[in-house]
């Protein structure tokens, strides 16, 4: 079954866009104002156990499902630079 890309929580959607602007980000870099730490703890580890984003020594990024939403997030233009693939073919007789 194919997981859903579509984030339903504000505090995810926060997350994604502080993180869709830089690559590593601290704990309290990510957490909005008005989250205590431990509401937002729970928030960090679904998000890392659903694949959104994921804990490094450098701090928190971008998972493959986070990639996946930033790349199709048309909010805000400030998004960094990802990576595209393209694929050419040609056919000669």
């Amino acid at each position: 079954m194919k997981k859903n890309t579509t984030v339903i929580n504000d505090t995810h959607k926060y997350v994604l866009s502080q993180l869709k602007t830089i690559e590593f980000a601290s704990f309290s870099d990510i957490r909005p104002e008005k989250v205590n730490s431990n509401t937002f703890s729970y928030h960090v580890k679904k998000m890392i156990t659903d694949g959104w984003i994921v804990k490094t020594d450098m701090g928190y990024t971008l998972g493959t499902r986070g990639l996946a939403y930033v790349e199709r997030d048309t909010s805000d233009r400030g998004v960094r630079m990802l990576p595209n693939i393209v694929i050419a073919m040609v056919v000669q007789n």
